[in-house]
């Protein structure tokens, strides 16, 4: 915790991290998400634990990547929701591809390339599905039977930003020359929001 506070506070953690080295890179998903609770507890707003999540988990990084838990079988909601979590690397893996092309193509190229970046990104858009089973079954389950859950509100949060990126991008891509500077900051976007929001959950909600 009080490294995580002193992320919060943006504070110099060096100090911290060296004193807590060992327990940090020994975390488990439960005191992950312990932590994250506490500081909603404390009285931190969402938007404020929101932002500093991302580098209080690079630092657990370690220890939640080693953690070994049990993936169910296919007959279970998790084996499915990481089967689509699979397919949404892939799409969005591909979208990348297509934006550094786009960017670095030369100018008569780039209303194909639109083209096909709007295409990806509106593959994407069934992944939304995904966010709502997570809503609406895992969600409820977990508030049943974890005994503090405030942090669900901020994986809520990045479900949001998901759907506002591709509202973002299906109106940019439509047009045949969007302002390059704000499509490459919210195609940045959906990319940092997608993949660690995955990461989050196989390596903390889900064995939770």
């Amino acid at each position: 915790m009080a490294f995580a506070r002193s992320i919060m506070t943006r504070s110099d953690v060096r100090e911290t991290i060296n004193l807590h080295r060992e327990v940090i890179d020994r975390v488990t998903p439960y005191q992950a998400m312990v932590v994250l609770d506490s500081l909603l507890a404390e009285g931190y707003p969402v938007g404020e634990v929101k932002d500093a999540v991302g580098k209080i988990l690079n630092m657990f990084h370690r220890g939640l990547s080693s953690y070994q838990w049990s993936a169910p079988g296919g007959d279970h909601l998790l084996y499915f929701l990481m089967l689509e979590n699979r397919e949404a690397e892939t799409r969005i893996f591909n979208l990348r591809e297509l934006t550094k092309k786009f960017f670095r193509a030369d100018v008569k190229d780039n209303d194909q390339l639109r083209s096909e970046m709007f295409e990806a990104v509106s593959s994407l858009e069934p992944y939304e599905l995904h966010y709502i089973k997570k809503e609406n079954i895992l969600f409820p389950y977990i508030e049943k039977t974890f005994p503090s859950y405030g942090c669900l509100k901020v994986m809520w949060s990045f479900h949001d930003d998901f759907r506002q990126c591709l509202r973002n991008l299906r109106e940019m891509l439509s047009k045949p020359d969007p302002a390059r500077d704000r499509l490459n900051t919210e195609l940045g976007r959906l990319f940092f929001t997608v993949l660690p929001v995955i990461f989050r959950e196989e390596h903390i909600v889900f064995p939770v």
